[in-house]
């Protein structure tokens, strides 16, 4: 897991950290800036000074395990951590993150679907779950919104997000509830998908994460 810079600030802090992610995805390194599980590794960051950036990759016991500085630029970053992954002993263990697939979100309109699954599928990237179109080892994701009418005091909007097994055994669900003005999602939400698909994926990394550490031992 990348974490955000430390010395710059939140935007481009988290900006930087990402693009080193993509940066070491495209070397191969199963690399990610949200939601580290206990098996995770760290790549620290921060910024010293201007045009420079120095990193600590830590294992998951938190002892370091190589250090240096980079100009100050994903690219050249995530070369010189790449090559030190490459000579570490013993190595970096192979990751492999729980796979999704998502299979839509019921209840809304066709292309307020469609933002929410381009959103989701954003955010699953930030944090390195991989989003197949099919495979049987993947987690299935649906989506289901519900609204309550409350008369004078609005309406109740429950989101409700499910992950099965292939199989299609439950393996645990997400609800997110608000209360809101009569009507007021409706054409909102180009502007809203993206904190909706945030708030979601924060609580299904838990479920994953689970999986993953139980398919770990064997289970």
């Amino acid at each position: 897991m990348v974490t955000p810079v430390e010395g710059l600030e939140a935007e481009p802090s988290r900006g930087f950290a990402e693009a080193v992610a993509r940066e070491l995805r495209k070397r191969d390194v199963l690399a990610f800036t949200r939601s580290g599980g206990r098996a995770s590794w760290l790549l620290q960051l921060a910024a010293p000074s201007a045009g420079q950036t120095t990193w600590r990759l830590v294992d998951p016991s938190g002892m370091q395990a190589a250090r240096g500085a980079a100009e100050a630029e994903p690219k050249a970053l995530a070369a010189q951590v790449d090559g030190a992954i490459a000579t570490l002993a013993p190595p970096v263990p192979a990751a492999q993150r729980q796979s999704v697939r998502l299979a839509g979100v019921q209840g809304i309109p066709p292309e307020a679907a469609r933002l929410l699954t381009q959103a989701l599928r954003s955010e699953f990237r930030q944090a390195g779950v991989p989003v197949l179109e099919s495979g049987k080892d993947s987690l299935v994701l649906a989506g289901r919104v519900e609204r309550t009418d409350l008369g004078a005091g609005g309406e109740e909007v429950r989101i409700a997000w499910t992950l099965t097994q292939s199989d299609g055994e439950e393996v645990g669900t997400v609800n997110q509830t608000n209360r809101l003005p009569k009507g007021q999602m409706e054409g909102r939400w180009p502007s809203i998908a993206a904190a909706v698909a945030a708030g979601a994926v924060d609580g299904l990394l838990d479920i994953i994460e689970a999986v993953e550490a139980t398919r770990r031992k064997g289970g």
